[in-house]
């Protein structure tokens, strides 16, 4: 599961790739904090910049990063 956070809008749990891809839609144009667990009980949070385009985009570093790649980091 991935959760996506931003100000100023609602919350999303995504327990599969296609409701991350829809949150995703949902939150462009933001900055959004993505929270997930590792199968090594590891939590994790990545700042990304979700452009109007749906472009994800590390904040600090500038990756861009696919919806599958995002997905599969939380799988590891």
């Amino acid at each position: 599961m991935i959760k996506i956070q931003t100000i100023g809008k609602e919350d999303f749990l995504c327990y599969s790739i296609d409701e991350l891809s829809q949150a995703i839609k949902k939150v462009a144009g933001c900055h959004a904090s993505f929270k997930y667990r590792q199968r090594s009980g590891l939590s994790r949070v990545l700042y990304m910049t979700v452009t109007a385009g749906g472009v994800i985009q590390d904040t600090y570093t500038k990756k861009v990063f696919e919806i599958e790649e995002l997905w599969r980091l939380h799988l590891i």
